[in-house]
């Protein structure tokens, strides 16, 4: 869980936090747990529910897509004529 502080929406912001409207107290702690979803080489920040939603693969220590978690476009090994084709 995330923790909860008691601010205004513009501090939440700043602070690159979840903005929760009509929050009025801190307990029982009401911050989502979000965390890293990689949807085939995409990353986004998900609850669980919506990563599985979207097919992803959920990873509950990882909280930013900082160090591209989910890895890197398929490369796709061809030849250089192969490529001058393409490019012609």
């Amino acid at each position: 869980m995330y923790d909860c502080y008691l601010v205004t929406e513009a501090e939440c912001t700043m602070a690159e936090g979840w903005w929760q409207d009509g929050v009025e107290s801190c307990d029982p702690n009401p911050c989502p747990y979000r965390r890293v979803c990689c949807v085939e080489f995409s990353c986004l920040v998900l609850f669980s529910t919506e990563c599985d939603d979207a097919g992803g693969m959920w990873y509950s220590d990882l909280r930013t897509c900082e160090g591209e978690p989910c890895g890197n476009l398929p490369v796709e090994q061809t030849d250089w004529g192969t490529l001058k084709i393409l490019f012609e």
